[in-house]
Formats: C-alpha cells, sequence, structure tokens
C-alpha cells in the first residue's frame, strides 16, 4: 500500500504550491511543438531582424507581450496582490525587473528550469539571439537543445 505524504509545514499557506504547480505546467506545456505562441517573420516593414515591427505578436524577442503584461498588471493587482508569469530567460529578467520597478511592482524569480525546445521552435527563433545564447540560456547536449524558464513572480505593494 503506498504511503500517504503530506506537504511539510512550511509548505502549506506558502507560494511553494503555486509555484511548482507552473513549474510542472510550463514542462509538460514545453513537450510538446509550439504553434500559436510562436513569433512569425513577415518582414513586411524592411528586412531588418531586429526590427519588432517585422515580427508578430511578441516581437523578434518576446519583449512586446512581456511589457505589454507589465503595463497593465499594476491595475489588476489588488494591494498585497500577486501574479506568476513564465518567462524565457534570454529576453532579459533585468529588463522584465525594471519594467515592474517603473510601475511600482516588485519583481522576483521564484524557480528556474530547463525546458526542452523542439526543433520546430528553434527554428523560428531570431539567428542572432539564438547565436547569443548558446551556453547562457539556451544548452545543446547531442540534437536537443533546453532553455531556461523562469517562474517569475510581480508584487503589489500593500496598501
Amino acid at each position: 500500500m503506498p504511503r500517504c505524504v503530506s506537504w511539510p509545514d512550511w509548505a502549506v499557506g506558502n507560494r511553494a504550491i503555486a509555484v511548482r504547480l507552473a513549474a510542472v505546467l510550463i514542462a509538460l506545456a514545453a513537450t510538446r511543438p509550439a504553434a500559436a505562441a510562436s513569433h512569425t517573420w513577415s518582414g513586411s516593414v524592411d528586412g531588418t531582424w531586429s526590427n519588432a515591427a517585422n515580427w508578430s505578436a511578441g516581437g523578434a524577442d518576446g519583449r512586446l507581450l512581456v511589457d505589454a503584461f507589465i503595463d497593465g498588471l499594476a491595475a489588476h493587482l489588488a494591494p498585497g496582490g500577486r501574479a506568476l508569469m513564465t518567462h524565457n530567460s534570454y529576453i532579459g529578467v533585468d529588463r522584465t525587473r525594471a519594467a515592474a520597478a517603473r510601475h511600482g511592482l516588485s519583481c522576483d524569480v521564484r524557480l528556474s528550469i530547463l525546458v526542452y525546445v523542439p526543433e520546430e521552435k528553434l527554428a523560428l527563433m531570431t539567428p542572432s539571439i539564438v547565436q547569443a545564447e548558446e551556453g547562457r540560456s539556451l544548452y545543446s547536449y547531442g540534437p536537443y537543445t533546453f532553455g531556461e524558464i523562469h517562474i517569475v513572480e510581480f508584487g503589489a505593494p500593500d496598501a
């Protein structure tokens, strides 16, 4: 008969459960090729890869989506409220912290994990970012590539 294991006292009523659940969901989602969430190169403005107008949704590196999320977040958090977000390491956690601070929000990395990046997704990433991040936030082991993903917690100040 399996043993019943309870959560340690420090985890009860703590954010640890939410952070662990988010990490599991990220790991599960990352095992499937991304479809609609990928950024697509159109080149409709000019031939510059770093020009966000040439990309769908989040721009060349995803900052457009992250920055828009942060810009609107303070209006949706109650005093002392918290929000969790998955965050690719290669788009710059320091830039995210600075954006959050401009809106009076705290920003802390609660968990970092490596997730498999399917070849289809890797092929859609901006080549200069892939090259710059190899060995920093993207790691290749034989034919497999893994990316560092963070669970970032934003917090509104207490009233």
